[in-house]
């Protein structure tokens, strides 16, 4: 999150807010959820989710983009914004596999490339630590074990769903896994 100053115009430095205070800047204005229970607004071009019983704020977005107009979707739990004339939705339960290029060219014994589908078939695992370890294992089943290029796999979650829940971490899954090949 970038930092939020106060500048006063009789005094040459400015000061920075503390991140108490950051909750009495929400921009405005804000956006309800249909129980009033969630605020989307947005900031320094970011989007911000409030929890209004636990006062807890979430970035949904960091970016140089400009996003706009936030909006809770008619089921009341997915967030939706664009971007100029493109719309994003993020969705309790979504997940996004950020990867090197040794996933996609991890090469089987015959040359062929990792299969995208085996990419989908393993993010459906129960958590994100069991999914990048299902995925690391269909990688290791194509390729019979010898890798020849090192692989970075960082798997979030959007952690709003009982799915998260269920194994104790905090609601905004991460995991990662490095495999490092000589």
């Amino acid at each position: 999150m970038r930092d939020t100053y106060a500048q006063k115009i009789s005094d040459a430095a400015g000061n920075k807010i503390s991140d108490a205070a950051l909750a009495d800047l929400d921009a405005a204005p804000l956006v309800y959820d249909h129980g009033r229970r969630h605020a989307l607004f947005v900031r320094n071009g970011d989007v911000f989710l409030r929890d209004l019983s636990s006062g807890a704020l979430t970035q949904i977005t960091r970016s140089d983009d400009d996003e706009a107009e936030p909006q809770f979707a008619g089921n009341g739990r997915d967030v939706q914004f664009h971007v100029g004339n493109d719309w994003y939705r993020w969705s309790p339960g979504d997940r996004l596999l950020l990867y090197t290029d040794g996933l996609v060219e991890s090469r089987g014994p015959h040359g062929d490339f990792f299969p995208e589908g085996e990419i989908a078939t393993a993010l459906v695992a129960a958590d994100c630590d069991h999914a990048l370890d299902a995925l690391m294992t269909a990688v290791h089943r194509h390729t019979g074990g010898s890798g020849h290029d090192d692989m970075a796999l960082l798997l979030l979650e959007n952690g709003a769903s009982s799915r998260s829940a269920a194994n104790g971490r905090h609601p905004t899954q991460a995991a990662a896994k490095t495999l490092t090949v000589p």
